[in-house]
């Protein structure tokens, strides 16, 4: 199992999804998705560290989510530069905790939630590539670089897969999907910017 792999079965595992297996459903460009058990598209830089999307067809809710190896302290907010080609801004991140295992460097890697979805899912959907600039101690800053080659096409597959997971009114266990809180750290699978 690849490292990214590993990584993702760790932050879906945290976010209680269920995986059936460890098969992608397909690559595109620099990015990877899959469609059934744990619904994400995300890509890997040269350093480890993990970028992308992840939805729970539970709740409806999708999220974008940087693994790093950069301690946090659950439930913390930080702020980080978001830049790529299309803009460039100040976004803020919580802490999702530790993930689970190591990354191939033998580093404890930390998960991160953008609070703000459709500030990183705009610069997603209309750039090549974005970086992040993680303030550490002192002076020094880590600057994972991800290509978005890819992005738009495995978002839009996983997205249109984790939409047609939703349980459905009357369906057997269904119901609508649960509404999205005042908050926009997450965005829903239908009608939001994202699933345009």
């Amino acid at each position: 199992m690849t490292t990214m792999i590993r990584i993702i079965h760790a932050i879906a595992g945290a976010a209680g999804l269920l995986l059936a297996g460890t098969a992608l459903a397909g690559t595109v460009g620099d990015w990877s998705y899959r469609t059934e058990g744990s619904y994400f598209a995300a890509t890997s830089d040269a350093s480890g560290h993990l970028f992308g999307q992840w939805c729970n067809p539970t709740d409806g809710r999708c999220h974008y989510l940087i693994a790093l190896p950069v301690r946090c302290i659950a439930g913390e907010r930080y702020v980080t530069l978001a830049n790529s080609d299309s803009s460039a801004n100040a976004v803020e991140i919580e802490c999702a905790g530790r993930l689970e295992g190591r990354d191939e460097r033998g580093r404890a890697l930390y998960r991160y939630v953008f609070t703000n979805f459709a500030s990183i899912d705009h610069q997603v959907r209309h750039s090549q590539g974005i970086a992040f600039a993680f303030p550490l101690e002192g002076d020094r800053f880590i600057v994972p670089r991800f290509s978005l080659a890819g992005a738009l096409q495995a978002i839009t597959a996983m997205r249109a897969a984790a939409d047609r997971a939703l349980p459905r009114r009357g369906a057997p266990g269904g119901g609508p999907p649960a509404a999205a809180p005042a908050s926009d750290r997450h965005a829903g699978f239908a009608g939001t910017p994202a699933a345009r």
